[in-house]
């Protein structure tokens, strides 16, 4: 049975106008108890400072997999925002519901923005997707072969490859098994399109493109740089899991209505 997955990405564009401590109010202190680390926010007003968050402490945690800024696939909710907060200490993380019960936390400044989905139980959310935007002034950019390099030694060898004078596309898609697919293999078009096979693993995705704010070219620095990784399969298995812990919710609910309403007796 095949699944649509609402990747990061498209969230994004509406948000641009291992067992850690999960379950968590957001708003509680960091557990380690650390104060800010002002050294690195500075006179930080954004939320790592709010949350009291030892951001030196956050950036070393060493990812558990494939990450961006160390938010992880599976990692639970309060670490990713923990991570997520003190990827831009002077700035706001903001949170979204969905009717589904997906959240997203979302969080910008003048370089860009970053955006992470989560889905599962919900009381106990885990990543399932993350989005980066980057924004660079003219001539401040990567030297885009330069990044294409980094990314391959983050990430591995990409697959596919769309690219012009100004703009480049490469995706890295595996199966939930963690092989390389090829463009040519069956799966590989189904992955990446966001029809959400069990078989689809690990998919990154970036894009860089050389136009700059001024309207002028530049094929040697990127000017914006978009990157997204989730993991289809396991983002299927957090929607199933969420499905159910919202059905049980709902019932829990419905009971509580039930037994409030069984002692009233109106005038007859």
């Amino acid at each position: 049975m095949r699944h649509y997955i609402m990747p990061a990405a498209i969230l994004m564009l509406g948000a641009c106008g291992g067992s850690e401590q999960t379950g968590e109010d957001m708003s509680a202190v960091a557990t380690d108890g650390q104060p800010a680390d002002l050294a690195d926010a500075g006179q930080a007003k954004g939320t790592a400072a709010a949350e009291k968050l030892n951001c030196a402490t956050v950036k070393g945690r060493k990812p558990q997999g494939p990450d961006i800024l160390g938010i992880t696939i599976g990692m639970a909710e309060r670490p990713s925002f923990e991570a997520l907060a003190c990827a831009m200490p002077d700035a706001i993380v903001e949170s979204r519901d969905f009717e589904d019960g997906t959240r997203n936390y979302n969080i910008k400044d003048e370089t860009g923005n970053i955006l992470v989905l989560l889905s599962g139980a919900l009381d106990d959310r885990r990543v399932v997707s993350i989005s980066r935007h980057m924004k660079f002034a003219a001539g401040e950019g990567p030297i885009r072969e330069n990044f294409r390099k980094q990314m391959a030694d983050k990430y591995g060898d990409f697959s596919s490859t769309e690219s012009d004078r100004h703009y480049d596309a490469h995706r890295l898609i595996k199966t939930v098994d963690g092989t390389p697919l090829a463009p040519a293999h069956p799966l590989y078009q189904t992955c990446q399109n966001y029809l959400a096979d069990p078989q689809c693993g690990l998919f990154v995705r970036y894009q860089m493109s050389g136009y700059g704010p001024d309207g002028t070219n530049n094929t040697q620095l990127a000017e914006a740089v978009s990157m997204e990784m989730t993991h289809v399969g396991y983002a299927i298995k957090q929607k199933d899991i969420l499905a159910a812990s919202v059905e049980a919710e709902n019932r829990k609910r419905l009971q509580q209505e039930r037994d409030n309403a069984a002692g009233n007796k109106p005038d007859l």
